[in-house]
């Protein structure tokens, strides 16, 4: 598909070969476009309107060839107009269009190839901090159970990062000589503090990252094998799957802030997230090694009955446990 030609000034349209100032245009004239300009300056239609020229000032429009194969000018709007019930002006107009889009398409495709060496950067960057994202998700999910990082995974998916526990407040009823005759369980789920979001957590999101960042590798070592005479579809490919690299990468730093977000807040709240004793205790080691300290599982125990009570005392209630 060779490439339309775009016009930048009157003494260019004038060295068309066969271009005439001031050339009539008729409906039946029309043999196909040259080209095409947007110019500072206005240029006079040339489109045959009665027995003289149509003459309207305009500053887009196109260099068309006529049938006898000299050239002349056509403004946008008679084009539409007047020419636009014509079948070979409308095949010929969409042709025009997809090689403008192939246009706009091979220019972005240069200025990759010009700061390709920014783009390959932040493409490793992105590939090297999914990894680590990966890396952490994986750690997660084998040092907590499986009840705790569903609790997460339905948080993030839900952008709510409140841990609720259940409460229960016990009154007594006593009588004159002090006998309790009567207990009253108040139950009530309270939010006994908050996590950050883990999109890190959606596997089918990381997934669609990774065969953006494969499809970027693979367009930059198909982009230089483009030859003189592009194919519009591959071009087009080339140019999207290039062009996501930013905003991947983007995505990706804000899945990396997240976890370290995560990482810095109160973890002992991921005891809260299940019922299961084990997974409690997995969640207490999991804290206590993200802190850069290594316990065992009887201390763990301990530290969970103390942050128990610790939480009881604060809600001033008589007892709390995962909802």
């Amino acid at each position: 598909m060779s490439l339309v030609r775009q016009f930048s000034s009157l003494e260019e349209i004038r060295a068309v070969v066969g271009f005439i100032d001031d050339n009539p245009v008729g409906e039946h004239d029309f043999s196909g476009f040259v080209g095409y300009y947007r110019l500072k300056d206005s240029l006079s239609c040339c489109v045959r309107d009665g027995i003289g020229l149509c003459g309207q000032r305009h500053q887009f429009g196109f260099v068309v060839r006529l049938k006898d194969d000299t050239a002349s000018i056509v403004g946008n709007e008679c084009a539409s107009t007047k020419f636009g019930a014509n079948e070979h002006y409308r095949s010929s107009r969409q042709e025009m269009e997809k090689k403008l889009a192939l246009r706009s398409k091979l220019a972005g495709l240069e200025n990759v190839l010009q700061n390709r060496e920014t783009s390959e950067s932040l493409l490793a960057q992105a590939e090297t901090a999914l990894q680590r994202i990966q890396e952490f998700k994986d750690e997660l999910e084998r040092m907590l159970g499986p009840l705790i990082v569903k609790a997460l995974s339905s948080m993030a998916k839900n952008s709510d990062g409140r841990v609720v526990a259940r409460t229960i407040t016990t009154r007594f009823q006593k009588d004159k000589d002090g006998k309790i005759v009567d207990r009253e369980d108040n139950v009530e789920d309270v939010v006994v503090g908050r996590l950050p979001s883990l999109s890190a957590l959606d596997a089918q999101r990381l997934r669609d990252l990774s065969d953006r960042l494969v499809a970027a590798k693979r367009a930059f070592s198909r982009i230089d094998t483009i030859g003189r005479r592009p194919i519009a579809k591959e071009v087009t490919y080339l140019s999207s799957t290039i062009s996501r690299i930013e905003p991947t990468g983007g995505e990706i730093a804000k899945m990396s802030a997240q976890i370290k977000s995560f990482l810095a807040s109160d973890l002992g709240l991921l005891s809260f997230l299940s019922r299961n004793h084990k997974d409690r205790v997995q969640a207490v080691i999991y804290a206590h090694a993200k802190n850069g300290q290594m316990i065992s599982k009887a201390v763990a125990e301990t530290w969970l009955e103390q942050l128990t009570e610790a939480t009881r005392k604060r809600l001033g209630v008589s007892a709390v446990r995962p909802v």
